[in-house]
């Protein structure tokens, strides 16, 4: 028995350093960090509230629909959290059945990536 916790000891360690070498330029430079992934999630924020908001309207796409109108929707204390970049873009909410960008290219890329995979599960 206290061979095996030995074995295991060493090899889990281990195992994880070669994980970790194999992938650590991936790690130095994912674009998941930072102001990016604050951006990418206010604008997640956003079109979830979009969705739901679609969902319960179906005339609405098309139509662009005031903050004040989506607060309810987006499960926030305040929308106006969402609509600030944190590395000082512009974020545009867009009219319903499109999703919100930023007007920095890295940021609306990230989010690209998230939106992609949200409705991939949908």
């Amino acid at each position: 028995m206290k061979k095996w916790m030995i074995y295991f000891a060493i090899i889990i360690p281990l195992l994880a350093f070669l994980v970790w070498w194999e992938n650590k330029e991936y790690i130095r430079n994912n674009p998941f960090k930072g102001d990016l992934l604050k951006c990418a999630m206010s604008l997640k924020f956003i079109a979830d509230a979009k969705d739901s908001y679609q969902n319960k309207h179906p005339e609405s796409l098309g139509q662009v629909i005031p903050l004040s109108e989506l607060q309810q929707y987006v499960g926030l204390p305040d929308i106006r959290v969402c609509t600030n970049c944190p590395s000082g873009g512009v974020i545009h909410i867009n009219p319903i059945g499109e999703p919100p960008t930023c007007s920095i290219p890295d940021h609306q890329n990230g989010f690209k990536h998230i939106y992609q995979a949200i409705q991939k599960k949908r």
